[in-house]
Parts: structure tokens; sequence; C-alpha cells
């Protein structure tokens, strides 16, 4: 054996391309010049997620491993002789890898690395790039959906668009059909549509967080014809580049895909919408050739769709826009006819017009000019002034600036501003000079319906006045504005509870709808404060009982507010301290509301362990509370609510989802999942093993 020894040449075949899922043939070539002793190859397949950062020095990149596979490719020592000798190994590629990605600020690269052992000499090293293909994945047949930019369609004035693709679940290289629509065409000025395939690039931080990268991968520009018509459709194509790759998730580093749809606007903001993309790479099997799919009806062609079929399930007629016909059951004489239109706001409503020949009982017509949930409409009108007084005894009387003022003993010259101003935040409409409430003040601000939340203005004049100390905490690290209830009298205590139950019926409705509360027999309201999730559950689900925990202090105000809804033989009030000890009791489901938000982080975890320990095995929590998504920008509403948090409390705040299901996992809960709702909040809900 020769004392200097020559390292062989090392190469790298594929027998076919590397797809996840599959069997990647490796094929390893050494060219030996000279004989050569050989004590081992060895063959590394390695994946890395690449980042890059930007700074004041230029980009900079950085690589996190997520795979490393070796495998020895010879039994023993071996003596290989001059010539080209080959080696071979079949690796099963895990499914769930993602596809080699080469973005803008993120990147997935896979290599092969191959070490030959070479005895008493420095080993013959060699390193290649591959790429590696995700599995394959046939397309979602999830139902497509029209994106708007308002949802009742097009305002009173200034753009609208919308848009709908054929399906959202695509092959890369493939053709993807789309149609649009423009509203408010005849006073705006539309130039182009201009369509985006952007590739969102989420990179972890290194203090905490997510930076999200936007990057453009291929534009497009779709002409608008110069006689496109109200809400005429405008179908049109895309080619898909082929070098989509799929999206993933993995070592806190995301990929997704959007379309962004943009019109172009003269003088005006450009209305945009944006669809999420799902990626999937063509399987073997699968057939080439252009999707049969085609989008979803779009502007006129949808809402005639949309009319028609409700005047076909009514017995009624579709006519130029309108919906016309005899109402079923009444004879000959009493007609509907429907259209739609928009009120004083500008917001899309149906117009509905009754017409009925006279009963020949001398009534004589009298005009209300109102709808029936409390705007103006000439075009409505009560049979007498009996039928008037009627609808003003439901809905309230339209009253002048000075009725108002008569009503509420104040000046009219100073309530007459404040009324104007209501009108403009959509509050009140205003016709002749008379005010009365818009549909959503009627459902939400009278006092008595089901869904009133005027109570929540102590809680929200206490929290908005605490931000006027925010830069006093900041500099003192001390909620200048501290909620502290063992110094509250009771009528403080009792207005501020009550005034935290003003989303109670509406957090109740969709517990029940999204995870249906009527399968549970005993729940826990932990940290109810005024009861008032656990007595509209108790009215949503008959067969319910329901128990609050509460501070002593807290649960006497609980105890009133029970006593007061007449359900105290359902719903029965405990004291608990949840940070200190497990309440008593047994119980099949859990909820905290607005709890764990007020809490230091220990306290927190410490108060959902002691709820847990209160939970049945195979029982369920539900947490509903402000929370962050782990970048801590969204949502606008969680961010915006911790500068009031600061205030008051002396660690709360709205914490991320990364941080609660840190807390569920050490609570014992597992199938955690997120469902994000209104406001900034979320429902975060587990099973207890």
């Amino acid at each position: 054996m020769s004392l200097i020894k020559t390292r062989p040449k090392v190469r790298l075949l594929l027998a076919r391309p590397l797809v996840a899922g599959e069997i990647g043939e490796f094929i390893i070539e050494l060219h030996c010049s000279k004989p050569v002793p050989v004590d081992g190859v060895r063959l590394t397949l390695f994946g890395d997620l690449i980042f890059i950062h930007t700074s004041q020095y230029g980009r900079n990149r950085s690589a996190s491993r997520f795979l490393e596979h070796g495998v020895e490719l010879l039994e023993s020592s071996v003596e290989y002789d001059a010539g080209v000798h080959r080696l071979r190994r079949q690796i099963r590629m895990a499914e769930n890898l993602p596809g080699s990605w080469e973005g803008d600020r993120l990147g997935v690269e896979y290599g092969v690395a191959i070490r030959v052992d070479i005895p008493w000499w420095p080993d013959a090293r060699a390193e290649f790039m591959v790429r590696v293909a995700a599995a394959p994945a046939p397309l979602d047949e999830e139902p497509a959906r029209v994106y708007v930019t308002h949802t009742g369609g097009p305002p009173a004035k200034g753009p609208y668009l919308e848009v709908s693709l054929a399906q959202q679940s695509v092959h890369p290289g493939e053709p993807l059909r789309a149609s649009a629509a423009l509203g408010n065409v005849s006073t705006t000025t539309y130039r182009k549509l201009l369509v985006a395939l952007v590739a969102l690039e989420s990179i972890p931080l290194g203090l905490g967080g997510n930076f999200v990268n936007s990057h453009t991968v291929a534009r497009w520009r779709v002409d608008v014809p110069q006689d496109t018509g109200e809400l005429q459709p405008i179908p049109f194509k895309l080619q898909l580049p082929a070098a989509m790759a799929p999206g993933f998730r993995l070592h806190r580093a995301e990929l997704s895909w959007i379309l962004q749809l943009t019109a172009d606007v003269a003088w005006s903001s450009d209305p945009s919408v944006r669809v999420p993309l799902d990626v999937r790479p063509r399987g073997a099997d699968e057939p080439d050739g252009e999707a049969v799919a085609q989008p979803l009806a779009v502007g006129s062609d949808r809402l005639r769709l949309i009319w028609s079929n409700v005047a076909r399930a009514t017995g009624l007629e579709f006519v130029d826009g309108q919906i016309r016909g005899v109402v079923p059951d009444t004879g000959e004489g009493v007609t509907l006819e429907l259209r739609r239109g928009h009120d004083d706001n500008g917001r899309a409503r149906v117009v509905g017009r009754l017409e009925f020949p006279s009963l020949g009982v001398g009534l004589r017509p009298h005009r209300a000019r109102r709808t029936l949930l409390g705007g103006f409409d000439p075009r409505l009108a009560a049979r007498d002034p009996a039928q008037s007084e009627r609808l003003d005894a439901e809905l309230g009387a339209a009253l002048t600036a000075a009725e108002a003022a008569a009503r509420l003993d104040v000046q009219p010259a100073k309530l007459q501003p404040l009324l104007y101003a209501l009108v403009t935040a959509g509050l009140l409409a205003v016709a002749d000079g008379r005010f009365a409430n818009t549909a959503e003040a009627a459902e939400f601000l009278v006092k008595g319906r089901p869904r009133y939340i005027g109570g929540a203005h102590s809680a929200y004049s206490d929290l908005w006045s605490s931000t006027m100390h925010t830069a006093q905490s900041i500099r003192t690290g001390v909620p200048q504005a501290r909620h502290d209830f063992s110094q509250m009298s009771q009528a403080e205590l009792s207005a501020f509870i009550r005034g935290l139950d003003a989303g109670a019926g509406a957090t109740a409705r969709r517990l029940d709808k999204t995870f249906d509360m009527k399968r549970f027999r005993h729940l826990l309201d932990a940290g109810g404060g005024s009861g008032g999730l656990a007595i509209a559950l108790a009215k949503l689900c008959p067969d319910l009982r329901a128990s609050v925990a509460e501070l002593p202090n807290v649960a006497t105000v609980t105890r009133e507010c029970v006593a007061e809804s007449g359900l105290g033989e359902r719903v029965d009030v405990v004291e608990a301290d949840l940070v200190a000890a497990p309440p008593p009791g047994a119980y099949d489901a859990v909820v905290l509301r607005s709890v764990l938000q007020v809490l230091s982080p220990a306290q927190a975890a410490a108060a959902l362990r002691h709820a847990v320990a209160a939970l049945a095995p195979g029982g369920e929590c539900f947490v509903v509370g402000r929370m962050l998504d782990d970048s801590r920008l969204a949502p606008l509403d969680a961010v915006a609510v911790n500068v009031m948090f600061l205030n008051v409390y002396e660690a709360g705040q709205a914490w991320t989802e990364s941080e609660y299901r840190g807390w569920f996992e050490q609570a014992g809960l597992s199938g955690n999942t997120r469902t994000p709702l209104a406001g900034g909040y979320s429902i975060m809900h587990g099973v207890k093993g």
C-alpha cells in the first residue's frame, strides 16, 4: 500500500427527481486515478431553512437545519482499483418535507454531503445541492368564493371591486381563470386591473415575533374595456409561474401565497382584495391540461343569480332588477315589490313595497315616512294613525332636536351638533330634520333589546380615561390607573363588573354555534364577573347547569345579577381564588372569559391549571380573550388594548398565541385550537386528557 495516497474524485447522480414521500435513489461515483483503500463512505442528506436579514451592512444569511439523515454505504473496508466505482443507496423521503424554495427573505435548500474515509490520509469530501419537490396533493374541491371591497355591494359612491377565482387550490405552472366586476362606473374612472402573485415569507425575529415579507413573484395587467357597464363581469386568465412552491410552516418560519387584485382608479383610492391561494404539487398520474373549473359569477351576474333564486324559492318573479309578485296566501290583491337601494349613509339595503286595495271600511292612508328599523322612507306608509302609533310604540318615535332635548332635559342648541355627529357615525338617520335610530343602534343600543350592549359604557369610560396616564405609567413602571377591586366601593365595583358584561351574550352565542355547548351538563364560568356568560349559556342550553367562580368581594355582585336573571335554580355562585387553588366542584366544561389577560404569565398559568383541575377527564376548556399573533403586530384591536392594560394592570396584557398554547399544554390540555373573533378576541379550545 502506497504511503502517499490519491483521493478519489466524487460525483453524485440521481436516478430520478427527489420528491417528498417517495423513495430517492442516490448514485455515488468514485473516480480513482490510482488504487486507494477506503474504510467507509458516508452519505448525509440535509435540509436548511435559509433566512435573509438586511441591515446597513447589506444582506446577511443565516440557516436553521431541519433535516440531517446519514447512511453508511460500505459494510467493511475495501481497496478500490483505479477506475470508476459506483455505490447506490435508496432513501425514503419524509412526506412532510417542504419543497425547495428560493425567495427574497426565506429559502429552503437541500444538499447531499459525501465523505470517503481513507485510512491514515485526509478524507475525500464533496457536497452537492439538490432540489426536492413537495409531496403531490390533489386540488382541494372547496367551493370558490367571491371577494369584495364592501360587504354590502357597491356603496352609494366611490370605487368598488369584486373578484372570483375558478379555484383557490392551484398547481404551479397552470392557467387560472378569474372574473372581476366594477361598481359605480358612471362616476368612477377605472384605468386597469393590476394583479400580483405574492409570496408571504414569515421570518422569526431574534427577540421573538415574526417579520412578514411580501415578495411579488409575478404581475399581470388586465385592461378595462372603455364601455364596461355597471357590475359587468370582466373575465380573464392568468398563467401561474412554474416556480411556485407549496406553502409550509417550519421552525417558526412560514410560506404562504396570496393573489392581490387592485383596480387602478383615477383621482381616488384604489380598491383592492387579497385572495389566499393553496399551492399544491401536481402528481405524476394527474392529467395535464387546462383546468375546466370556472369562476363564480360576479357583479351583475351574481346579483341576478341571487335575486332569481330568491324569487324562485318564494314563488315570485325577478323582472328588471326587482322581485315582484302576489304575496302567497293573501288572495289576488296584495302585491310585493323588492329592490336594492341605499340608506342616507350609502349602505346597501333592500327596499320593499306592499300594495293592497282599500279594505272598504273608511280608513284613510297615513304616511309615517319611516322604515321598520327607525329610518325614513316615504314609500312605506301605515294604513291609518293607529298603525303609525303602534310602529312608534315598538320602535321609538322619530324626533326633532328640540323634541329630543325636551325628553332628555338638555339644551337643544348643544344637543343638535351631537345628533348630527351620531348621524355621521352611522348610529342615527336624519330626514326632514327628524332623527331616528339606524338598524345598528336599534339592535345594540336600545335598552331591553336582546343584544343590548349599552351597559358597557362604564367599563369603556374607565378604560379610556386610563390611557391618559400612559406616559406616567411607562416612566414609573407602575400602572397609574390601577384596578384594585379591594379599594372600590360596592357601587363602583358593581358598575364596573356589570359594564364588563356587555359582550357576554354574543360570546355565548358564538361558543354555542361553534362548539355546541348543549353537549355539556355542568359548566364552570371561571372568573365570570357578573355571571353574564353563564346566564346567557343557560338561556341558550335548557339542560345546562352553570356555576360562576369569583373572588368573595365580586361574588356579591355576581349573586345580585344571577338573582335578577331569574335563573338562580340553574346558575349558582362559588367563591374561589383561581390563582391560589382549584375551585370546588367537578365540571365537564370550563370557560375563562377575559381572565388570563389581567394576570401575569405565572398567575395566568396557575389560574388555568387550577381551573382545568376542576374538569373531569375528557372535559373541555374554552379561554376567550384578547389574543395577539406571535408577531405582536396583529390583530390591531388586541395591540391597541395593551396600551390601556399597561395603565390598569400590574402585569396583565393581551398575550400571544404561543404563550396561550404553552399554558394549555402545561395544564394537561391537548388538541388545542385557536378561533379568531372580531375585536382582537380569540377562543382557545382544548380537551383534558
